[in-house]
């Protein structure tokens, strides 16, 4: 194996790793803003019965 398929498969080792990473991180990213808006909505149920219109 040459430096140029060396540095190809380290790309490749690479890219794939940053990939799987960028998936899970979008995955907690839509969990996260899931729970921000079920926040927001009993919030908002629990609040209108406190302060009025």
């Amino acid at each position: 194996m040459d430096k140029q398929e060396k540095i190809e498969e380290e790309y490749r080792l690479k890219r794939w790793n940053y990939e799987e990473h960028e998936d899970e991180l979008i995955n907690q990213r839509d969990r996260a803003v899931s729970i921000i808006e079920e926040v927001q909505d009993r919030s908002n149920y629990y609040l209108k019965n406190v302060i009025p219109d």
